[in-house]
């Protein structure tokens, strides 16, 4: 008698202990749904899809339980390597100067990037595997103090699009099974989220771009300058208007127009590329924003003038008029543009003349 009433007793303790797991579990995936609910009404809200992961992450080490540190890289697949977009506990800067390749990570050693894996001293795994100036970047700056790690791989329309990793800095065992469950079940939410974002992303994109030229178009150049504005950031301007295009069009026709716009077009582009963001304003009138100084950018535009003379379209010889002015000058949107507008007509008007 004695024996069965401590096996029944052993049993109810058993199965209370599987109820109040069960409770935790419910609770737990109860506030997941919430976390990931409110990320979802907040998508909007972000300005563009790189800004949304460090809130992904800081929702991310609010749920899983001994979550001290993490960050979130995403893959560059035209360089091939994967960049740090979001850090907690660790100086996001420095870890922006590290990239890491997929072959340096252990789950893809471990899962083939397929599956979330726990690593314990992941130190002991980056001094073999990672490259060497990688290595002493992050060691000489605390970011290999970690005890463990849980890291999942995030896929995108069935694509590799990143990694997320949770770090604890003072215990081996920090991570269960369990916890590897919870990691899925985020992950495969987070992907639903970072897939929505995407086309946020990429439809904010396309109203920014002129759809002849595939240079930015009006509204962005406009929210450009309101942000550089804002900021106080230095920068000077210049707005091109084409010399006589109507006589091109009328001339050799529209067809052809269109052919000198986007010639024109990719030349700014690829002269500009590497200091400078360049626009199609309107029409026939273009627009470069330069970080280096007004000097500088009429010294450019000068040079990029005297390319367009001895590189014609189909003979047709590009000419233009260019009107300048810098942050320095001006307060407003409107001020760039008519300060630049009214320059650039002064040297219109003297083309004008020399025409006659």
């Amino acid at each position: 008698m004695e024996l069965l009433i401590i096996l029944l007793s052993t049993l109810c303790i058993i199965l209370l202990l599987k109820i109040i797991n069960l409770k935790k579990q419910n609770v737990k995936v109860l506030k997941t749904n919430e976390t990931l609910i409110k990320v979802a009404s907040e998508l909007e809200n972000f300005e563009n899809l790189d800004s949304i992961y460090p809130r992904l992450l800081k929702y991310t080490l609010d749920l899983i339980e001994n979550a001290e540190a993490g960050s979130i890289l995403i893959y560059n697949k035209d360089k091939d390597y994967l960049e740090y977009k979001a850090a907690e506990g660790f100086d996001i800067e420095v870890l922006k100067g590290v990239n890491l390749k997929k072959e340096e990570l252990y789950f893809y050693k471990s899962t083939k990037l397929i599956e979330p894996a726990v690593i314990k001293n992941p130190k002991k795994f980056d001094d073999k595997n990672l490259h060497k100036e990688s290595y002493k970047k992050l060691l000489e700056n605390d970011c290999l103090d970690i005890s463990a790690t849980l890291s999942a791989p995030i896929y995108v329309d069935g694509e590799f699009f990143g990694v997320i990793n949770v770090d604890n800095r003072r215990k081996e065992d920090a991570f269960s099974k369990n916890d590897i469950k919870v990691i899925k079940y985020i992950t495969t939410q987070l992907e639903a989220a970072i897939k929505i974002a995407k086309l946020m992303d990429d439809l904010k994109n396309i109203l920014k771009i002129d759809y002849l030229t595939g240079l930015y178009n009006m509204r962005s150049l406009e929210e450009t300058i309101e942000n550089l504005l804002l900021s106080k950031k230095y920068f000077a301007f210049c707005i091109i208007d084409l010399n006589d295009f109507k006589g091109i069009n009328d001339t050799f026709g529209h067809k052809k127009g269109d052919e000198v716009l986007k010639y024109f077009a990719m030349a700014l582009k690829r002269y500009f590329s590497n200091d400078s963001i360049v626009f199609r304003y309107a029409g026939d009138e273009f627009a470069v924003i330069n970080f280096k100084g007004m000097d500088e950018l009429k010294e450019k535009i000068n040079i990029f003038r005297e390319y367009l003379y001895s590189n014609t379209v189909d003979g047709i010889t590009v000419k233009f008029s260019a009107g300048y002015c810098d942050s320095n000058m001006c307060k407003c949107l409107d001020e760039v543009i008519l300060k630049a507008d009214n320059d650039m007509y002064k040297e219109k008007r003297k083309f004008k003349l020399e025409v006659v």
